[in-house]
């Protein structure tokens, strides 16, 4: 959830039509599977699959409800994928994540992956983003960057919050890359920063 406060109308529309075509994409395949179990995920990037569909069903779907024929599955982990527990699948200029249940350490494990690229973003509008890996680290320290954001409790990072977020970054080196690609193309289309960021 992005505070558009201090954000041009422009910025604004761009986000909100980022917002809008989520929840399409969503939307479509959650009808187009409903039969399969398939239903709503909080984040507009997922759908909730809570019987276990298969990826080349769900590959088979897509084609399908979005008249397609190539689409690109990766793995948890893989460079690109948002998620390291479940699969994403990519076409054309959209992509969803498959995605089941996540509990106990997995929960927390996602919150960091979600935190910390707002730590990153956070980064980016600060003007780091030219920096190299170890520079950017060191930014992503300072009280200017990490103050802006909050948890999922909607509590502000401290410093002890963003020194364990870049431990996390520095071992988890392909959401690093990945987190700096996407604020890089983020942060082109919504040029204003917004003055909180959350969770």
């Amino acid at each position: 959830m992005l505070n558009f406060k201090g954000w041009t109308n422009d910025d604004v529309k761009t986000a909100e039509d980022l917002h809008e075509g989520r929840k399409e994409i969503q939307a479509q395949i959650i009808s187009a599977g409903k039969a399969a179990g398939l239903a709503k995920h909080s984040n507009l990037a997922r759908v909730y699959n809570p019987k276990g569909m298969k990826n080349g069903d769900f590959v088979k779907l897509i084609k399908q409800t979005f008249v397609v024929d190539d689409v690109v599955v990766l793995a948890p982990k893989d460079q690109g994928n948002p998620s390291s527990s479940f699969y994403t699948f990519l076409w054309n200029e959209n992509q969803i994540t498959l995605a089941g249940a996540v509990k106990g350490r997995g929960s927390r494990q996602t919150e960091e992956q979600e935190i910390s690229w707002l730590l990153v973003l956070s980064a980016y509008y600060n003007g780091y983003g030219d920096l190299t890996d170890d520079e950017l680290f060191d930014k992503l320290k300072e009280p200017g960057v990490y103050s802006k954001i909050t948890n999922s409790k909607e509590k502000f990072l401290n410093e002890s919050d963003a020194q364990g977020l870049v431990y996390w970054l520095s071992t988890n080196d392909d959401w690093f890359q990945s987190h700096r690609k996407q604020a890089k193309k983020f942060t082109k289309k919504v040029t204003s920063a917004p003055q909180r960021l959350a969770v």
